[in-house]
Order: C-alpha cells, then structure tokens, then sequence
C-alpha cells in the first residue's frame, strides 16, 4: 500500500488521496481475506523534521487516525487496525540531488505496514 502524503501542519485526507486509499486496500481484499484473523494493518503517522517534537506527534495522531476512519468505514474491523505517531522520529534518507523541501514533502506521510498478530 502506497503512502499517503499530506501538505505542510495538514491531516486533511483529499479525495485524491481518499481514492488512492480505496483502491490500494480493495486491491488486497481477496487475497489478504483468509489471513485477516492472522495480521493486522498499522497505521503510523510521520512529520518532516520542522516543529517541536510536541507538535509533530500531535500532528501525526492525526494522520493515523483520519486515514483510519476511512478504512473502518470500507475495508477493516476495528480489531484488524493499529494505530502509531512517529512524529519526526523515522525519517526517510535523503536521495542525492534531492531539495530539502522534496525531503520534507516525503516524510509528511502516512505508512501502511501489515503484521501478522
């Protein structure tokens, strides 16, 4: 499942990102469904590394949890979610040539990582 990428200080899931969200997680709704007692989704939420540590793990529960709801409402149960704030704690590296503000944008992120139970 692709991350999902959001705008400086936001949490806003746009619909473009909503639409990428559906069809990532109802591609994997066949082949995942005789595992779902098995594994479970984890949500984290992640910031670039501007803003206070205090700030950024505010933010990123609200990455986590906004995506969450969508998937409730469409593809998961409840027992089958995680959810987890990385504020600027797991930042990707930098690939060369890249601008620091390229850097920034791919760390304002949401990760979906699945994990047997």
């Amino acid at each position: 499942v692709r991350p999902s990428y959001f705008e400086t200080g936001s949490s806003v899931v746009a619909e473009e990102m909503r639409t990428q969200i559906n069809y990532d997680f109802g591609v994997l709704e066949d082949p995942f469904k005789p595992y779902l007692g098995m594994m479970l989704a984890q949500i984290e939420g992640n910031a670039d590394v501007r803003g206070t540590n205090a700030y950024n793990k505010a933010l990123t529960e609200r990455r986590w949890m906004v995506p969450k709801q969508l998937l409730l409402t469409m593809h998961l149960d409840e027992r089958d979610l995680r959810g987890l704030s990385r504020g600027e704690e797991c930042q990707l590296p930098g690939v060369e040539g890249e601008t620091e503000k390229d850097w920034w944008q791919r760390n304002r992120r949401t990760d979906y990582i699945f994990k047997l139970r």
